[in-house]
């Protein structure tokens, strides 16, 4: 693994609307890739260091920070596909992708995992006993009632949070029927539906809403 194969890496997965398969040892390699550099650089500034070994501890430096930078944009790029793959198989219009390296693999079960059980919760509690009698209520009591209960109900339905997206999570369909495309450093917001789980993906911090 060198540089130029991390370069191309990167402008393939920016191009292309699904992942591209990876080693599932690509993120060991790279972190062997580093620590080579890292020791290719200790070895010679713990040697007797004259000009040219001096823009080589340079180069390394500018290479291990490179290799950093190059790597994070690959990750973020493919985090945002890995969310919206998690989204349509916990949906049960998707499977788990078979191009997912070491770790992107957990990911994306906690992933389905965690809308799985928030897409569970939700329809239980429309569905329970309490809210069965709650709507029963409702026709039994004046009218001024029902209208009450039913703008509560639409308020709780609405009801939004605001977040700043720290991963590149790329888009999402939102419970409103709305396409929301989050890019890293954007604030916006979403129905709390959609926003729970990447709060607990931690892929996005709450700027309001959510109980904040």
């Amino acid at each position: 693994m060198n540089l130029e194969d991390l370069r191309e890496i990167q402008i393939e997965e920016r191009t292309r609307s699904d992942l591209q398969p990876l080693l599932d040892s690509f993120y060991a390699d790279v972190a062997k890739y580093i620590q080579d550099l890292r020791r290719e650089r200790e070895n010679i500034s713990n040697g007797n260091v004259d000009v040219v070994g001096a823009k080589t501890v340079r180069r390394l430096e500018d290479e291990i920070k490179t290799v950093g930078e190059v790597v994070e944009a690959i990750y973020d790029r493919r985090v945002g596909k890995i969310l919206k793959g998690a989204s349509l198989t916990a949906a049960g219009i998707g499977n788990r992708d078979s191009s997912l390296a070491e770790g992107e693999a957990e990911l994306f079960k906690n992933l389905v995992e965690l809308l799985q059980n928030n897409r569970k919760d939700i329809l239980e509690s429309i569905s329970s006993d309490d809210n069965s009698q709650k709507e029963s209520k409702m026709v039994q009591e004046p009218e001024i009632e029902i209208n009450q209960e039913t703008t509560e109900e639409v308020e709780e339905i609405q009801e939004k949070v605001t977040i700043e997206v720290v991963q590149e999570v790329g888009e999402i369909y939102g419970v409103d029927g709305n396409i929301y495309n989050l890019k890293k450093g954007e604030i916006i917001t979403l129905p709390k539906e959609n926003a729970q789980p990447l709060i607990k993906a931690e892929v996005v911090q709450v700027i309001e809403g959510a109980g904040q």
